[in-house]
């Protein structure tokens, strides 16, 4: 999973288009863990389109930037669109149709 931390960096992601999914966790949160175990299970063509940021390491701005107040926090875009969120632990089943639902 790519990381990134800085403004210029998240614009960056955006330079290939097509379906990026930004999880902003941190280290010290048992939710994140979770989420990230489950995240594990997803196959890989999916889990090749997360983008971490750590609320812990990330510059302030970048965390403004994408309206974090809650972890863990899921943010899916679509050619730099952002097309779904979702807080908090979820299924395996339900992130899948949170990432594939590029209708939203």
């Amino acid at each position: 999973m790519n990381k990134i931390s800085t403004v210029k960096e998240y614009k960056e992601i955006f330079n290939v288009p097509g379906v990026h999914v930004i999880k902003v966790s941190a280290s010290w949160c048992g939710p994140c863990r979770t989420l990230a175990s489950t995240i594990e299970e997803l196959p890989d063509e999916i889990k090749s389109k997360f983008i971490e940021v750590s609320a812990d390491e990330a510059e302030d701005d970048l965390l403004d930037l994408l309206h974090v107040r809650n972890i863990p926090l899921l943010i899916c875009y679509s050619n730099g669109v952002e097309y779904n969120r979702k807080i908090g632990v979820d299924t395996k089943e339900n992130l899948l149709k949170l990432i594939n639902d590029t209708d939203s």
